[in-house]
């Protein structure tokens, strides 16, 4: 018996080289990400819960806009039929968000001019910083693609580890600046991780062959096309169902409420998504090979990846289920077991996602990019309508919470649908 349950786990267990690279991302991440977990004790006595949903508004808006502004080009360097296509996408990818940042700079003095979700309690003056946040995290995107493409899981975990590191002492040793401490020492971190990809890529010289060559680039852009169209559109509709959350929890219930929810997305949904996006770029990369060589083994690494997830992620599902409040109570202190109940709540939305996630990618490698934008606006309307809908009838945040992961968790079961549909035609090549 036991042996059938080792046996059972054991084919739980990716490859060798796919298990290395795995290792080589996520323990990096879980490393600094872990460091970021444990700073939150510290955070949470140093900052009130007002200063933390301000960080938490500028955190969603951060990650809508630098999804955004690369044109989601970069998604298409992993699996480009060419390395010279892969490198043409990665400069115009960082050309495109630098430039679209400048853009944002507009919506963002919008928010705060008109206070739309209590984005009032962010200061003017943090807006030039906050742009830089956008360029550091997106460009880091770009880079993390590139180097999944060659394989260099080795440098797309040391950059997760100086990040990870960076963030959490910035924030402490930013303190004294009150609520942008939080903002000056997030973009601090992402810069450190913006810094070293920018030495190991040879992006200066990449530029310049480019730019050399730039009427054959734009013809790789064109021919590159279904990205902007339709996964640009499809990546800004599924972060925003992600990160949304928050600010529409602020401008229902208030800035301390989100100061909560933020802490909460801090101790959980952080390291859970960053692991999940290890995995993912993993299994991105090795569907890209099986796609070009052999497309009869895709099923086989679809399941043998989706075992893996939930195996992996259950556990502390249950346990922050079950216990979130108390421990949050005992770590955070008395004003912050709130959060806990929150996390609680959440735990089936955030098992389901990071299952999810990682083998959504791929819907990247197929003809099929229109069927996840349906989805996702699909998503997305859930995230706009259920805490709406909640607080119109007298409900609590909490209340909010509960049913939102409920249609959340619902709504990735049907995505998981979707996403085996489209590796079952890909392994029967009926897609490529």
């Amino acid at each position: 018996m036991n042996q059938r349950v080792i046996q059972s786990l054991y084919r739980l267990i990716p490859n060798d080289k796919q298990l290395k690279n795995i290792g080589l991302l996520a323990g990096s991440t879980v490393i600094g990400q872990v460091f970021l977990v444990l700073t939150s004790p510290i955070i949470s006595r140093l900052y009130s819960q007002a200063e933390l949903g301000m960080f938490g508004l500028v955190t969603a808006f951060s990650s809508i806009v630098s999804v955004a502004i690369t044109l989601k080009y970069e998604l298409a360097i992993v699996s480009a039929k060419t390395e010279q296509d892969a490198i043409d996408l990665m400069v115009f990818s960082i050309f495109f968000s630098v430039i679209f940042s400048l853009f944002s700079g507009t919506g963002l003095f919008f928010l705060i001019f008109y206070n739309l979700f209590n984005f009032g309690a962010v200061p003017y003056y943090l807006i030039p910083i906050i742009l830089l946040l956008n360029v550091a995290i997106s460009i880091s995107f770009v880079f993390r693609y590139w180097f999944t493409r060659k394989e260099m899981f080795g440098i797309v975990g040391k950059i997760n580890l100086w990040q990870g590191f960076g963030r959490g002492i910035g924030q402490i040793v930013l303190s004294p600046f009150s609520g942008a401490g939080l903002i000056l020492g997030e973009t601090f971190g992402r810069n450190l991780g913006f810094t070293l990809s920018w030495k190991e890529s040879n992006i200066n010289k990449h530029i310049h062959d480019t730019l050399l060559r730039k009427n054959e680039a734009l013809k790789t852009l064109k021919q590159y096309k279904a990205f902007p169209m339709f996964v640009l559109p499809s990546s800004i509709i599924d972060i925003t169902s992600i990160m949304m959350p928050l600010p529409i929890i602020s401008g229902l219930y208030g800035l301390e409420a989100a100061g909560l929810y933020s802490l909460a997305q801090r101790v959980m949904t952080v390291p859970l998504s960053l692991v999940g996006s290890s995995v993912a770029d993993v299994f991105h990369s090795q569907i890209a090979d099986l796609q070009r060589s052999e497309p009869q083994k895709i099923m086989p690494a679809f399941w043998v990846m989706t075992r893996s997830l939930t195996f992996v992620g259950i556990i502390p599902a249950v346990i922050l289920s079950l216990l979130g409040e108390p421990i949050f109570k005992l770590v955070f202190g008395a004003h912050w077991s709130q959060s806990g109940a929150m996390v609680a709540l959440m735990s089936p939305w955030m098992l389901a996602q990071f299952i999810v996630s990682p083998i959504s990618r791929i819907v990247l490698i197929s003809n099929k990019q229109g069927v996840k934008l349906f989805y996702d606006i699909t998503a997305f309307i859930i995230i706009l309508v259920v805490p709406y809908w909640i607080h119109q009838n007298g409900g609590s945040v909490l209340e909010a919470l509960f049913w939102l992961s409920l249609c959340k968790a619902l709504s990735y079961v049907l995505y998981f649908l979707i996403v085996w549909g489209q590796a079952r035609q890909i392994s029967l090549g009926r897609i490529g």
